[in-house]
């Protein structure tokens, strides 16, 4: 039996379905990092308080970045755009997780975050639609 072609030639559907996996792929890649992190804080006794808040902004960069790069390749077109959306997205999941363990984070803070996983999304669909 043949699908629909209206559910094939969906255009938000062709979107949404390549950024959402790139934010599945890009949520994992951060609980990874950060458990890693957590490991690395845990095992070593010594390691300043003004690192932690350092390290937790390279692992939301790292981790846009990985979500950007699998979004833009599944989407095979508008590498940056996609990349800084599927970025945002994963901001917003990040946010709100952070909202409800433990309270309402600083707007200078969030939009520094958000600023940093935008870009980092952004430049991972940037690399992965680049022609070689």
């Amino acid at each position: 039996m043949k699908k629909s072609r209206a559910k094939e030639d969906n255009p938000v559907t062709s979107v949404i379905r390549p950024i959402l996996l790139g934010v599945g792929v890009g949520v994992v890649a951060c609980l990874m990092l950060l458990l890693l992190s957590t490991f690395a804080f845990v095992s070593s006794k010594h390691i300043p308080r003004n690192a932690m808040a350092v390290l937790t902004l390279v692992i939301a960069a790292v981790s846009s970045f990985v979500t950007g790069l699998v979004a833009a390749k599944a989407l095979r077109k508008r590498g940056l755009l996609c990349g800084a959306l599927a970025g945002g997205v994963l901001f917003l999941i990040c946010l709100i997780c952070g909202a409800v363990w433990v309270g309402a984070p600083s707007p200078a803070g969030s939009m520094t975050r958000l600023a940093v996983m935008a870009l980092g999304g952004g430049l991972g669909g940037f690399f992965a639609v680049r022609k070689r």
